[in-house]
This record gives structure tokens, C-alpha cells and sequence, in this order.
């Protein structure tokens, strides 16, 4: 080969697979548990953890806002004629 073409390709391998360098294996186990750990983030952002519906959660939220009384006749009012109640 001529002086400017490398004896082998660029893409040769020229480092042990990462299962076989010890200082990669850690990376590709912290990896892992990631990619694992990434699916049931998800799953827990879709599902609710809790059975409430929103009537109930406002509702308590009204009683303890802590507003003057007309303030919260309003937003209950508001409140009443967003949702069906």
C-alpha cells in the first residue's frame, strides 16, 4: 500500500468489544439499568397514582385556599360551570 493509504481500513476494529473491557462493562451495565429504567417512567407519567378525579381534588382545594368569602364564592362558582358536577 502507498504511504497515504492506512495497511487497513479506518473502521477496523482496534479495541475489544465493550463486554470485554473491563472499564466499559460498568458503563454498559449503568446503561442498561437505564434503558430499563426509562419504560416505567414512562408507564408511571401515563397511569394515575391516584384514583381522584378532579371534582374531589377541587373541591378540597377550595376548602383549604384559605380566600376571602366572596373570592371563594367566585371560584367555586367558576369551578361549578367548568365541570359537571
Amino acid at each position: 500500500m502507498s504511504a497515504c493509504t492506512p495497511d487497513r481500513p479506518r473502521h477496523a476494529q482496534t479495541t475489544p468489544p465493550d463486554g470485554d473491557h473491563p472499564a466499559r462493562s460498568g458503563a454498559a451495565k449503568e446503561a442498561e439499568k437505564a434503558r430499563t429504567r426509562l419504560p416505567s417512567k414512562v408507564d408511571e407519567q401515563r397511569n394515575p397514582r391516584t384514583r381522584a378525579t378532579v371534582n374531589p381534588v377541587l373541591d378540597r382545594h377550595l376548602e383549604m385556599l384559605g380566600v376571602e368569602d366572596t373570592t371563594l364564592d367566585s371560584d367555586q362558582g367558576l369551578c361549578a360551570t367548568t365541570s359537571d358536577r
